[in-house]
C-alpha cells in the first residue's frame, strides 16, 4: 500500500486571467502601447509638411545650375561642388538629408521602451527563478512555494511571455536603426540639431559566379528590404558650428557644409590652379582671412573619425539580431532545469564577444594611428613666413618643403619651385626615392592633373628626404593641393574604414543555410512530439530544444573564437588581420593571385649587361652581338646614354630615383653630385655632374631634364627626339625570384603537405609579362611545356 500525497488544486485567484500578477502585466502593456500610438498621432500633426519620405537631395533640393563657383584672393577658386559636381556626387553615393530636433516628449517615449524592454527581461528572470522556487520564504502562497502555483500553470505562463518578450525585442531591433527619426521631431535642416542621413548599400561586387540559387535568394532579399524599407542605411550625426556660426555636419570622415543657397549641406572643395601658369601666380600665398574661410569649408587638415568607446562597441556588438535568438534560446535553457549548462553557454557567448568588441577597437585604433599627422610647416600668408601646425593647413596655401625623416607630408601639395626627394614607401611599397620636380614654366597654359603629373607631387604620407633649391638662397615651394580625407592618404585611410561591400559566396551560402536548417529544425520538432508521445508545455519545450542543438546559439561564438585563435597564429608569423571574418574565407580560397615584382622577386633589378648590335656588311639586316658585362667593354654611345639618359639625382652619399635607373647607374661606377659639390663646395645649383670612373669617358654635366609623363607614358619630348634614331643596344636587367617562392609554389600545388592545395596564378603588369612569367614560372617549377 502507497501513501499519496493530493496536491491541492490551485486557487482561482491564481489562475483567473483577473489575477493581481496578470492585471500589472496588462497595463504595463497597455500603457507602453497608448503612450506609443499617443507619440506617434503628436508627431505625426507636429511635423505636417514633413510627412512624406524625402527624395535624395542630389534630386530633388539642389536647383538644376545652382552653386557658383567664387573667387578668393589670389584669383584661388572655391568651388563649393554645388548644383551639377554635388548632385552627381550625392547621386552616386546615395545621400540624402533629413533634419531632426530633440522633442521632449518622443524623448519620454524611447525611454519607455528602454524601461519596457528591461521590465519583460525582469519578468524572464522571475519565471525562471519562481520554476526552482527561489521565492518560497516570502511567502507568496500558503498552499504552494511557487508565485503561480505549479509548473504546469508556470509552463503556460513563460510559454505566452516568452513569445511575447521574442516578438518586443525583435520589434525593437527592426526599429533601432530610425530610433532617433521616430522619437525626434521633423524639422528643416537650417535648424536642425541632428541630422539623419539616408544612403542606399552600395551593391556587393561579386568575385565569382555564385550559382543561380544564390542570385534567387539575392534577388529575393532585394525585393524584400526594399518592401520593408530596409534598403537604406540610416546614420545619425550631430550638426555642429564653426567659431563663426557656420553649420556643418561630418559624415564617413567628409564635412557637409550648409549653405543657405540650397537649404541644403553640402561638400566643398578648393580648386588649385587649374593651369601650370594659374599655379605661378598662386604662389604668392593666402590671406589669413581667406585661409580661415577655407578652414570652414573644408574643414581642419585632419581625418575626423569618431572613435567607437568600450562600451558603445559592446552595444553594438550585443544588438545584433542573432543575439536574441541566443538569449531567448537560452532563457529556455534556463528555465527547464538546464541552466548550469546556460550559465556555460552564456559565458561562453558573452567572453567571445568581448574578444570580438577588443579586436575590433585594436584594429580600428591602428587605423586611426595611420590618419594621425604630427608635426607642423612655414606658410607663406599675408605675405610673410609663419609656422603653422599641420592642422592649419588648407588647400591654396603656399609652404615651405623642407627634408625630415621624421615627419611625414601631411597634405598633396604640387611643388611649383624646386625640386625634392621623396620617400614613397608608405603609400606605394616602393623601396627606392622617388625624385620630384617643379611644374614647367614654359608651358603655362597645360592644365594641371594630380593624377597624370606626379612627378610634380608631394603626396600625405610620404617623408621628403632632399630640398633640391633652383637657386641659391631660394626656398621650395609647393602649394597645397588637398587636406584631410581629399589627400591620397587620406583616401586610403577612408577605403579601410568604409569599404566597398564584396559577395563572398561563404556568405551568400549562409543565406540559404540558415533558412534551411530553421526548416529542419521545425521538422525535427514535429518528430520529437510524435516520437515522445507528450503534449502541451513538454512537448513545446523539447522541440525548442530540438531547434537550439540544430541552429546552436554557440555557433557564432565558435567562429569568433577560431577565428581569434587563427588571428594570434597569424601574428606570430608576422601576419595582421584586422577583419577576423576574411581568415574564414581563406579557408575556401582556390586560385591564389600574386603580384611578382616585390612579391615574389627581390626588391629592384639586377643589371645583366649591354647587348650591342653590330653593324651587317653589304646593307644586311642589323644583329645582335653576345651580352657583355664590363663597363669599359660597352659601346661609347652606350655608356654615354648610361652615364645621362635616367632620372638619378644625388642623395648625400646615396642615389635616389626610379630603381631601375639607379641600378643602370651604379653599374658604370660613376660618381653623381650637383655642380660645385664635386669640390667640396655646397650649391644650389640644378646642374647635375657625373664624373665617370672610365678613364675613356669625359666629365658630364646633367643641364636639364625632360619630364616623364606617365599619362601617356612616354617624354613629351620622345617623339621628337626618337626621330631617325638608331638602336645601338639593349641594357638587359635580372629580377631574380626569393630564395622560399619554388616551395611555396610546391605547397600550393599540394606537393607538400599542404591540406588544401590551391593553384598559384602569377600577375604581371609590363609588357613583356609573357616572357617574364614562362622564364620565371619556369624557375619556380611552375612552368608547363605547351600552356601560357
Amino acid at each position: 500500500m502507497y501513501l499519496e500525497c493530493t496536491v491541492p488544486p490551485p486557487s482561482d485567484r491564481t489562475t483567473s486571467a483577473l489575477a493581481p500578477e496578470f492585471l500589472v502585466t496588462y497595463a504595463i502593456m497597455a500603457l507602453e502601447l497608448v503612450l506609443l500610438v499617443v507619440h506617434h498621432i503628436y508627431k505625426r500633426n507636429a511635423e505636417g509638411g514633413f510627412r512624406s519620405r524625402s527624395p535624395l537631395i542630389a534630386q530633388s533640393t539642389l536647383p538644376r545650375g545652382a552653386g557658383a563657383a567664387f573667387k578668393g584672393p589670389g584669383d584661388v577658386e572655391l568651388s563649393d561642388m554645388g548644383g551639377a559636381a554635388a548632385a552627381a556626387a550625392m547621386r552616386d553615393a546615395g545621400l540624402s538629408f533629413r533634419g531632426y530636433r530633440f522633442d521632449p516628449f518622443g524623448a519620454a517615449a524611447a525611454y519607455t521602451v528602454m524601461g519596457t524592454s528591461i521590465l519583460w527581461v525582469l519578468l524572464l528572470a522571475v519565471l525562471v527563478l519562481d520554476y526552482y522556487a527561489v521565492f518560497a520564504k516570502f511567502g507568496f502562497r500558503e498552499e504552494s512555494d511557487m508565485i503561480f502555483y505549479d509548473h504546469s500553470l508556470l509552463s503556460k505562463v513563460f510559454i505566452l511571455a516568452w513569445h511575447f518578450v521574442t516578438g518586443w525585442f525583435l520589434w525593437v531591433k527592426l526599429a533601432q536603426a530610425g530610433a532617433d527619426s521616430r522619437f525626434g521631431r521633423r524639422t528643416h535642416l537650417s535648424s536642425a540639431s541632428f541630422v539623419v542621413v539616408e544612403k542606399r548599400p552600395q551593391e556587393p561586387v561579386a568575385l565569382a559566379n555564385q550559382g543561380a540559387l544564390v542570385d534567387w535568394v539575392r534577388r529575393a532579399e532585394t525585393r524584400l528590404r526594399r518592401w520593408t524599407g530596409a534598403d537604406v542605411a540610416l546614420f545619425t550625426v550631430p550638426v555642429q558650428q564653426t567659431s563663426t556660426g557656420r553649420r556643418y555636419i561630418e559624415f564617413e570622415c567628409a564635412r557637409y557644409v550648409f549653405d543657405d543657397r540650397h537649404g541644403t549641406f553640402v561638400p566643398f572643395a578648393v580648386a588649385v590652379g587649374p593651369t601650370f601658369g594659374d599655379l605661378a601666380k598662386q604662389k604668392i600665398g593666402l590671406a589669413s582671412h581667406e585661409a580661415a574661410n577655407r578652414t570652414e569649408l573644408v574643414g581642419p587638415n585632419t581625418i575626423s573619425f569618431p572613435q567607437d568607446s568600450f562600451y558603445s562597441a559592446l552595444f553594438k556588438e550585443f544588438s545584433g539580431l542573432f543575439y536574441i535568438y541566443q538569449m531567448m534560446m537560452l532563457w529556455i535553457w534556463y528555465y527547464y532545469a538546464y541552466y548550469y549548462m546556460g550559465l556555460v553557454l552564456t559565458a561562453v557567448i558573452v567572453i567571445s564577444g568581448i574578444v570580438k568588441v577588443y579586436v575590433f577597437l585594436g584594429a580600428q585604433k591602428r587605423v586611426l594611428s595611420m590618419a594621425k599627422f604630427h608635426g607642423s610647416a612655414r606658410v607663406l600668408r599675408n605675405g610673410t613666413w609663419s609656422l603653422e601646425t599641420s592642422e592649419a593647413l588648407v588647400p591654396g596655401d603656399v609652404i615651405q618643403v623642407v627634408p625630415s625623416t621624421e615627419h611625414a607630408i601631411s597634405v598633396d601639395a604640387v611643388l611649383v619651385d624646386g625640386g625634392a626627394v621623396c620617400d614613397e614607401s608608405s603609400l606605394t611599397g616602393e623601396a627606392l626615392p622617388v625624385v620630384k620636380a617643379a611644374v614647367r614654366t614654359d608651358t603655362p597654359e597645360t592644365v594641371f592633373n594630380s593624377a597624370t603629373h606626379k612627378t610634380n607631387m608631394l603626396f600625405a604620407g610620404c617623408h621628403v628626404l632632399e630640398a633640391q633649391a633652383a637657386g641659391r638662397d631660394r626656398p621650395v615651394l609647393a602649394i597645397v593641393t588637398a587636406t584631410g580625407t581629399q589627400t591620397s592618404k587620406g583616401r586610403l585611410v577612408k577605403d579601410i574604414l568604409f569599404p566597398t561591400p564584396v559577395s563572398f559566396v561563404f556568405i551568400e551560402h549562409l543565406k540559404i543555410v540558415f533558412p534551411i536548417l530553421i526548416v529542419w529544425g521545425v521538422i525535427m520538432l514535429a518528430v520529437s512530439i510524435a516520437m515522445l508521445g507528450t503534449s502541451g508545455a513538454d512537448a513545446w519545450f523539447y522541440g525548442m530544444f530540438t531547434i537550439s542543438q540544430v541552429l546552436s546559439p554557440l555557433l557564432p561564438a565558435v567562429l569568433v573564437i577560431g577565428q581569434s585563435v587563427a588571428s594570434e597564429r597569424l601574428i606570430k608569423r608576422g601576419i595582421m588581420c584586422v577583419d577576423l571574418d576574411r581568415i574564414t574565407l581563406c579557408g575556401k580560397a582556390k586560385v591564389f593571385c600574386f603580384d611578382k615584382t616585390g612579391t615574389l622577386t627581390r626588391e629592384g633589378l639586377d643589371f645583366l649587361g649591354v647587348q650591342p648590335v653590330l653593324e651587317a656588311g653589304g646593307g644586311g639586316p642589323p644583329t645582335f652581338a653576345s651580352v657583355q658585362q664590363s663597363f669599359e667593354s660597352f659601346p661609347q654611345r652606350v655608356r654615354a646614354a648610361m652615364l645621362t639618359c635616367h632620372s638619378v639625382a644625388p642623395l648625400g652619399q646615396t642615389l635616389a630615383g626610379n630603381f631601375v635607373d639607379v641600378e643602370m647607374f651604379r653599374a658604370t661606377g660613376a660618381s653623381l653630385a650637383l655642380q660645385g659639390e664635386d669640390y667640396g663646395v655646397s650649391s644650389s645649383s640644378s646642374v647635375t655632374v657625373v664624373t665617370p670612373r672610365s678613364q675613356g669617358d669625359r666629365r658630364l654635366e646633367i643641364v636639364k631634364r625632360f619630364e616623364f609623363v606617365h599619362g601617356s607614358a612616354h617624354s613629351r619630348w620622345r617623339s621628337q627626339v626618337e626621330a631617325g634614331a638608331r638602336l645601338f643596344g639593349l641594357c638587359l636587367f635580372l629580377n631574380e625570384l626569393k630564395d622560399d617562392v619554388g616551395e611555396a609554389f610546391g605547397d600550393m600545388r599540394g606537393t607538400s603537405a599542404a591540406p588544401r592545395p590551391a593553384p598559384p596564378v602569377l600577375l604581371v603588369g609590363d609588357l613583356d609579362g609573357v616572357v617574364v612569367s614562362a622564364s620565371q614560372a619556369a624557375w619556380c617549377g611552375g612552368g608547363r611545356r605547351g600552356t601560357r
